[in-house]
């Protein structure tokens, strides 16, 4: 069994195209509950991911839809967030305290830019266009992200 299965299940159900989402190797496991604390992914530099949409899981069961996009804002940042006072920050710390496993996994668009009426400008759409669109799937199939105050 693959070690991301309770993710893939979950995408499937709110309608993503796993097959291509696993070819593309577009999913990036960006931290993780590892002894006692939220611990981001080495792999994931600075300014790295700037466009996508991740999902914050304790214990295989999704809490969270979420985006990056817009500004200079990277995933890395949103990490570093999650391990302060932020109020998400403070449910993870909460779930890792009673031994939960926590995960936090990105679904990531490449950071394009484009020219708009003769301005070069960086484009991030796709990742608050999906979030909102994921958020409502999972309102409709009655799952519930007690993480997310923003209901698309």
């Amino acid at each position: 069994m693959d070690e991301f299965e309770f993710l893939y299940l979950t995408l499937q159900k709110l309608g993503l195209d796993i097959d291509n989402i696993k070819t593309k190797k577009e999913l990036f496991p960006a931290a993780a509950s590892i002894q006692g604390e939220l611990r981001r992914n080495p792999k994931l530099k600075l300014g790295m991911i700037r466009d996508c949409v991740y999902f914050i899981f304790f214990n295989d069961i999704i809490q969270k839809i979420g985006k990056v996009g817009g500004g200079k804002r990277c995933l890395h940042k949103r990490i570093l967030d999650y391990r302060s006072s932020d109020p998400t920050g403070i449910a993870i710390k909460e779930a890792i305290s009673k031994n939960m496993v926590v995960n936090i996994v990105a679904l990531e668009f490449k950071f394009e830019k484009q020219i708009e009426f003769g301005v070069e400008i960086e484009g991030v759409v796709r990742g608050p266009m999906l979030e909102k669109e994921l958020i409502k799937r999972a309102a409709k199939l009655g799952m519930n992200l007690p993480l997310n105050k923003n209901k698309g």
